[in-house]
């Protein structure tokens, strides 16, 4: 199991203890998010509401101000005789966090009941490691805690010992039939099964060269855990998990963020003749101070001018009063005559 599921772990009310944001899914055929507002502001007011959005055809996300308002909702039996399906999303009301280092032997229902930290577990289970060699689950020292809390608490302690929390990403979908991410071999609806070596078309031939179908190098197959699709994927799944979104809401966020950090910006000739003219001129100036600077250390360390000597303020400081007694000597002896 990746991530608690409704049929695991049942939120059906929000509690007065939950810190929110308090978040309901509306479910019917055709919905409009406007048409949704239309029917919660009939049913708990218009003050009550923040905003409602559409997360994908028929389906509508609402937040409220508090769980009062998300509870009458969740309770309208109006909504429910036009048909409407009204819930609390799983992930907006649990946070999945693993910490490491507790041994296989200890009884975890009583490590359930001994954390301590400001959100409540509400469920605990050890991270098990698969064998492919023996096809044996192995497990590990590593425990998956559900949190009732929108926000996964940052450490907690058992037994007065600390333990720092971090976020759960659930292991990636990979259709061995298609070679792509999101789904299994079982609901591929792909016509084409692809050699788990080459990529290409299933063939007898068990000689072929290793090769990525994303990657496009034989320097690894594909789902190799260096292949870029496969960082790239992992990347979005931790920013589903972090921002409590959809896998496309996600993708589409997560690409235009990498675009921006990386995008090369764009100049008219004007501006690039511009930008070169203000270049040059700093290195002008550049130069220029690194010569008043050799003129400066010659005179602060006259003995030594070409080692790397630390450099002196007062020596420094000297060395400029010096200079300017001499530029100024020669002028007041022309003015005399």
């Amino acid at each position: 199991m990746d991530r608690p599921k409704e049929s695991e772990i049942k939120i059906e009310n929000y509690l007065p203890t939950d810190q929110g944001p308090f978040v309901i899914h509306l479910e019917k055929e055709g919905l409009k998010h406007y048409e949704a507002g239309k029917l919660i502001i009939k049913a708990i007011g218009e003050k009550h509401m923040i905003d409602t959005t559409t997360i994908k055809d028929g389906k509508v996300k609402v937040r409220v101000t508090n769980y009062r308002s998300a509870n009458m909702i969740l309770a309208s039996q109006e909504l429910k005789s036009m048909g409407l399906k009204a819930y609390i999303p799983i992930n907006h009301i649990i946070s999945v966090g693993t910490i490491d280092g507790i041994k296989i032997e200890e009884d975890l229902e009583e490590i359930r009941k001994e954390i301590k930290c400001e959100a409540q577990p509400v469920k605990i289970e050890r991270i098990m490691w698969y064998n492919h060699e023996t096809k044996t689950e192995i497990p590990t020292e590593k425990i998956k805690i559900s949190f009732r809390a929108y926000n996964l608490p940052s450490s907690l302690s058992i037994f007065g010992g600390l333990f720092l929390v971090k976020i759960f990403v659930p292991k990636l979908l990979f259709c061995k039939k298609c070679l792509s991410y999101g789904h299994f071999k079982k609901i591929c609806k792909s016509q084409i099964e692809r050699c788990p070596k080459c990529a290409k078309e299933i063939h007898p031939d068990t000689t072929c060269e290793t090769n990525c179908k994303f990657c496009n190098t034989n320097d690894h197959p594909t789902n190799a855990k260096e292949c870029q699709e496969k960082i790239r994927q992992f990347k979005i799944k931790k920013y589903m998990v972090q921002n409590k979104c959809s896998y496309k809401y996600a993708k589409d966020n997560y690409t235009n963020r990498v675009s921006q950090i990386f995008a090369v910006p764009e100049y008219s000739y004007a501006e690039i003749a511009k930008l070169r003219t203000t270049v040059q001129e700093y290195s002008r100036k550049l130069e220029d101070i690194n010569n008043v600077f050799n003129v400066l250390y010659k005179y602060a360390f006259p003995q030594q001018p070409d080692t790397d000597k630390e450099e002196s303020l007062d020596a420094i400081k000297a060395a400029l009063t010096d200079y300017a007694e001499k530029q100024e000597s020669p002028m007041e002896g022309h003015s005399s005559n």
